[in-house]
């Protein structure tokens, strides 16, 4: 596949409203730019880019984007039910994939996804946009460093957003045709992508996964979850479109508290990173909490990420760590699912291939 020197074309599938995110996520890039935007109709797919991407090319339907050869690489916004087909026909036309999450409606569909975009020799990442944030990195680096954290016992953290009944009914995100996986794969995954990024991507031993509402679908809104790890660590999380906004992640040790209060999508540009540390204190009249230092970043999450899928595909330097992480979180979903399904039983999580 031919890639320019400077900057990496893309090709929308799609007019989804998130597809308005990305378009602002690729205005803040030098490295990539817009090609084409595709959709059921010409004429969505130009009411879009008169709105969005004004300079894109307007496409009627996703095959005759994938089949422009001036497209380097695509990005998926559709339901998560279409990913799977849409990702298998770019990867065969030879198109790097940007896709959003969950990556598929199975760990099966995901694992056939990144097998084939690696025998095609393209570039796969799901659009997980906070692990390109610095301050990401920074977290990493300190619980890492055992010396001044200790060591990582339990994960917790939660991601919920409040949608009213009747637009919640019209919703796709409570339609199994569209998106199965419901509050667990459109909000969860982001907490099971952050808990395997606390204990250093190893796969949890089992989880245990209740469905507290659902749709008339049968789709999850409201769930919560425990993942248990080796050596009695534990993260839980719970996820919701039943409840106000609320996206804080905390890692404690026996001595430390690692806490932000926006991890999935930065409250403003700057955010914080907090290391605390607590007790009883005298006669338990109140408790103690220290706050050891809180460090600063500023980082735009949603260009960063576009940079760091742009800059490998451009340079043909493609991190399997992506693919692995995007196909991993899949397949924790997957056992979310299985348990939610049996009212919370734990279920063991299939090991690394």
């Amino acid at each position: 596949m031919a890639s320019p020197a400077a900057t990496l074309r893309f090709g929308i599938l799609g007019a989804a409203d998130i597809a308005k995110k990305f378009c602002e996520s690729v205005k803040g890039s030098q490295a990539a730019t817009i090609h084409g935007i595709a959709s059921r109709s010409l004429e969505r797919a130009e009411a879009f880019a008169i709105d969005h991407c004004p300079e894109a090319k307007r496409y009627g339907s996703y095959d005759d984007i994938l089949a422009d050869s001036e497209v380097d690489a695509v990005y998926l916004p559709m339901p998560t039910a279409h990913r799977t087909a849409w990702a298998l026909k770019a990867a065969a036309a030879g198109k790097h994939i940007l896709s959003e999450k969950p990556v598929a409606p199975t760990a099966a569909q995901a694992h056939e996804v990144t097998t084939a975009c690696a025998a095609a020799g393209v570039m796969y990442m799901d659009n997980t946009m906070f692990m390109h944030h610095t301050r990401t990195a920074a977290m990493e680096a300190l619980l890492a460093d055992t010396a001044k954290f200790g060591t990582p016992k339990v994960v917790s953290s939660c991601f919920s957003v409040s949608v009213p009944d009747e637009a919640l009914s019209a919703n796709i995100r409570s339609q199994a045709s569209c998106e199965p996986l419901g509050s667990l794969g459109d909000l969860g995954w982001y907490s099971i992508r952050f808990s395997l990024m606390a204990y250093k991507f190893e796969q949890p031993e089992e989880v245990s996964c209740h469905f507290h509402e659902l749709s008339n679908d049968g789709v999850p809104l409201t769930v919560s979850c425990v993942m248990r790890f080796s050596n009695n660590r534990l993260a839980t999380f719970d996820a919701s479109f039943k409840a106000n906004m609320r996206q804080w992640a905390e890692v404690s040790s026996d001595t430390h508290t690692a806490h932000v209060d926006d991890f999935v999508v930065p409250y403003s540009e700057t955010t914080s990173l907090r290391l605390s540390s607590g007790g009883i204190g005298e006669k338990a009249l109140f408790f103690e909490k220290t706050v050891v230092e809180e460090s600063t970043y500023s980082c735009l999450q949603h260009t960063a990420a576009v940079d760091k899928f742009s800059a490998m595909s451009l340079s043909g330097q493609h991190e399997a760590h992506w693919p692995a992480i995007a196909l991993q979180t899949q397949v924790v979903c997957d056992a979310c699912m299985v348990s939610g399904n049996q009212d919370g039983a734990w279920v063991a999580v299939p090991t690394k291939e």
